[in-house]
């Protein structure tokens, strides 16, 4: 029970000088910049361990460009998806946008048939007026412009 007693305390010793040696380090090297002593001691720290860095740099690369090509194949599936879920959604707004044109010719051929409703469905549909400009192109339609 003693010998547990002491190798607590002896533990608790060494944290901390641990952390009085650390707080000094820091203290030392704001006070005297990359000039003094500690600063000498941090380059020739530097220039020891540098080969071993570049050495983990250049084993850890190729894990690193793995594992970025796969994210960036899992993102660009994600992407695909979206983008045939909105080619759809266009494809919708196309066939909405030509039923109202085809109203919007009736109702200025009767003017006074004409349905306020009409306008606020093209504003609604109107919602990615680049989206639909870009499915009108690809279609062949003229677009219709949304006023604000």
């Amino acid at each position: 029970m003693l010998l547990s007693k002491n190798r607590v305390i002896r533990r608790r010793a060494v944290v901390g000088l641990l952390v009085a040696a650390s707080l000094t380090l820091l203290t030392m090297s704001y006070r005297e910049g990359s000039t003094g002593v500690v600063g000498s001691i941090q380059r020739g720290a530097v220039s020891v361990t540098a080969p071993f860095a570049s050495a983990a740099h250049r084993v850890t690369r190729p894990f690193v460009d793995g594992w970025n090509w796969t994210t960036g194949l899992v993102h660009a599936r994600n992407q695909t998806a979206q983008l045939h879920i909105d080619e759809t959604k266009i494809g919708q707004l196309v066939s909405q946008v030509n039923e109202l044109k085809s109203k919007l010719a009736t109702a200025q051929a009767h003017p006074a048939n004409i349905n306020p409703i009409i306008a606020q469905l093209v504003a609604n549909a109107g919602v990615r007026i680049l989206g639909l400009a870009w499915a009108a192109r690809k279609h062949a339609l003229p677009v219709l412009a949304a006023r604000a």
